[in-house]
């Protein structure tokens, strides 16, 4: 009952519990989105291609201000920051939405309007990451980000049904306006949150800024691995969402309502995850969670290309979801404890800078099927998770034991 204990506590601290609330509501409209996006693709050129470059250039945008996103999470309000990126995503959702009712959208928008939506989410992820550890503090941290993914995976579940269910009965415009409700909703629980001071950051130029945060990581070599194979699970394992639709509707054969239920089962994988961190807050070698759910997603992935039949792809679509919530969680837990403050939105920059790489993953998986079909691409990409993780995970000793032993590497101290 101690892991229980430890998270029902989080929710007595009113700040945390309404910035929860709001990942809920933006959690759903996120886990719409994605799903949204490569159907609506896909029914206006029926090109796997398209899907794949839509997705990718979504990457670019995230990718091109990330490092940037960091910089301004150390230096603004980020709990304003939030408010503004919220309404403009919700607002990106409703034009897509009056586009496709009027019956006037072209294969080219989605093009600057992924662009857009791919910036819009680089610049969530440090201020929302770093609003978490403001509120918390150092000792809630990991359970704090296990609820924080929850709401991801609660959020999930019901908005992959949902956008299932009105992408086959009611429309794509239907759809586009329920995920531009989400992001207005979470403005609601985003306004009780209350101001929390942040340190001072010497006002340098911003480039001198995204530096500064590229050479402390660049300069440990936990940081630096953690990161690089942080770029190869977001290239090919988060990536794999781009390929769900293909897969369901080409391969799996279940229309829009059987591609709402893949994600939802990815969604139970999700909590599973999160329930396993709870559990796992007093297991001091957490590097070896990294370790096994970084190699869980490749083997996961690789099963999950060779599926056939709907029922399998159910449960290892939720094993890969699965391993990739719990390598994720723990790396961000790590990632926020052995980073001195100054640096901490920096770096979670650059882990958006990763995320970055999501996108265009999704390319990659979209070139590769036109070639050699969506379920071998997703072996492939399986087969190169396996492969980075074996040179850049695996020879890390400090992996082995308690994470702290790597946090000496980071100094804390200007």
């Amino acid at each position: 009952m101690r892991p229980l204990n430890r998270m029902v506590d989080l929710f007595r601290i009113s700040d945390y519990r309404m910035l929860w609330s709001h990942n809920v509501f933006a959690s759903l409209g996120m886990s719409m989105e994605t799903l949204a996006q490569g159907w609506l693709t896909l029914m206006l050129t029926d090109s796997v291609f398209w899907v794949g470059l839509v997705t990718g250039v979504r990457g670019v945008g995230q990718i091109i201000v990330a490092p940037v996103a960091g910089v301004v999470a150390d230096r603004f309000d980020r709990r304003m920051e939030l408010k503004i990126l919220q309404f403009l995503r919700a607002l990106v959702c409703l034009m897509v939405g009056i586009l496709i009712v009027f019956q006037v959208i072209e294969p080219w928008h989605l093009l600057p309007i992924a662009f857009f939506a791919g910036i819009l989410f680089a610049m969530t992820l440090p201020a929302n990451g770093t609003l978490v550890y403001d509120i918390v503090g150092r000792d809630k941290l990991l359970n704090a980000i296990a609820v924080h993914f929850a709401a991801l995976s609660v959020a999930r579940l019901p908005g992959s049904i949902l956008v299932g269910v009105l992408l086959s009965f009611v429309g794509e415009g239907a759809a586009y306006f329920a995920i531009s409700a989400a992001f207005g909703l979470s403005l609601i629980p985003l306004s009780w949150v209350k101001e929390i001071p942040q340190k001072k950051v010497e006002a340098e130029p911003v480039l001198m800024n995204v530096m500064a945060g590229l050479r402390y990581a660049t300069a440990h070599k936990t940081i630096r691995r953690m990161l690089a194979f942080t770029i190869l699970i977001e290239s090919f394992g988060f990536a794999h969402q781009a390929m769900l639709p293909v897969i369901a509707r080409n391969y799996l054969e279940v229309g829009a309502t059987g591609l709402g239920f893949l994600g939802a089962a990815g969604s139970v994988g999700s909590l599973l995850g999160i329930m396993f961190l709870g559990m796992a807050d007093h297991i001091r070698r957490k590097g070896l969670i990294l370790l096994v759910s970084g190699a869980g997603v490749g083997c996961s992935l690789i099963l999950f290309g060779a599926s056939s039949w709907y029922g399998a792809s159910l449960i290892l679509a939720a094993a890969i979801q699965l391993s990739l919530v719990t390598y994720d969680a723990t790396l961000n837990t790590t990632l926020l404890l052995i980073t001195r403050d100054a640096m901490r939105g920096r770096i979670v920059g650059l882990v958006s800078f990763a995320y970055g790489f999501t996108p265009i993953g999704g390319f990659i998986y979209g070139a590769m099927a036109t070639f050699v079909g969506a379920p071998a691409a997703l072996a492939i990409g399986g087969g190169v998770i396996l492969t980075g993780w074996s040179g850049l995970m695996a020879p890390l000793r400090e992996l082995r034991g308690p994470l702290e032993r790597a946090a000496p590497e980071v100094s804390t101290n200007k």
